[in-house]
């Protein structure tokens, strides 16, 4: 007798997902504010993204360095309009990252998003390269009807 194997049902609908982002010009607006020791900026970049996210992603960003350690660490606020796999969808997200060796190093997440008339849920890792803005990402989606 053959034995049936089935993915558990949370892994069912999981996709690999990956690709790369550059800016698609200068920020929209960009300020910066001194808190005791911390310069804060906040920042708002479009980006295009190809890959399994292929379209325009906003990204609002709050960006702390401390002055007197040098270390720069952020968190993004993500709007993104294009395809997802393939299909029409949309998506609002969070980074989080730290600079390290001139690469902001991080993690995504998908709040909320739609692909057609299904829910979109994902996650994973990125690397961008801090003076150009030209990154990679990788991690999963999952597409839930």
């Amino acid at each position: 007798m053959a034995a049936l194997l089935l993915a558990p049902a949370a892994q069912a609908g999981k996709e690999a997902a990956s690709g790369s982002f550059y800016p698609i010009g200068g920020p929209l607006y960009y300020e910066e504010t001194f808190v005791g020791d911390n310069l804060i900026v906040k920042a708002g970049w479009p980006f295009a993204q190809t890959g399994t996210f292929s379209g325009n992603v906003f990204v609002e960003q709050t960006i702390i360095i401390e002055l007197d350690s040098g270390k720069i660490e952020g968190e993004d606020i993500t709007t993104f309009i294009g395809t997802i796999a393939g299909e029409s969808g949309s998506y609002n997200g969070f980074h989080e990252w730290t600079v390290v060796d001139g690469f902001a190093v991080g993690t995504w997440k998908i709040i909320s998003g739609t692909v057609g008339s299904a829910t979109l849920e994902g996650e994973g890792t990125f690397v961008t390269d801090s003076e150009t803005g030209l990154g990679t990402y990788s991690g999963y989606i999952e597409i839930n009807d």
